[in-house]
């Protein structure tokens, strides 16, 4: 089983070295693939992210959005599983395993992950309060078991995304 993982960048040369070694470190016996999509960066991003040779690095020559990048990161992958990973270090890719295992055990065929389980940095009381009455909502209307419906920690089953129509 193949697992893609997203990296979409912008301005991130202070974090994008330590999230690719961080990704290396993850257990040999996890066959994957990086794609880094430099969104247009006007820093050393693309510059330093291409010293990882194990990564695919694809670059749009102007700003287009996150959605964007992600988009075209998925048009570029080979994967059985696909994974977005911000390269700013909110999410950690030592989490990775842990987001992929319920797919992996065809127990879920899409995976969020969550600011609100363990480590919880905070973030500001109306963000908080506007988080938590999304979640509620998605949960009664999916029925899903959800804690953070805003979370950037995404990971889907290839079938899913090829039936969805992206759009940013």
């Amino acid at each position: 089983m193949l697992l893609s993982i997203i990296i979409p960048v912008y301005n991130e040369e202070q974090t994008i070295i330590i999230v690719l070694e961080e990704i290396e470190k993850l257990n040999r016996n996890l066959d994957r693939e990086i794609i880094v999509v430099d969104d247009g960066s006007t820093d050393q991003t693309f510059k330093i992210a291409k010293k990882c040779h194990s990564a695919k690095i694809i670059r749009h020559k102007n700003n287009k959005g996150k959605g964007a990048a992600i988009r075209t990161g998925i048009q570029h992958t080979n994967g059985d599983i696909i994974i977005l990973q911000d390269a700013d270090l909110e999410y950690f890719p030592m989490d990775i395993p842990k987001i992929i295992k319920p797919i992996i055990e065809e127990r879920a065929d899409v995976v969020f992950g969550s600011r609100f389980l363990g480590r919880f940095d905070g973030m500001s009381f109306s963000h908080l309060l506007g988080n938590k009455v999304l979640t509620l909502i998605t949960k009664i209307l999916f029925r899903a078991p959800l804690t953070d419906i805003e979370t950037g920690y995404k990971a889907f089953k290839r079938e899913v995304i090829d039936s969805m129509n992206l759009t940013s």
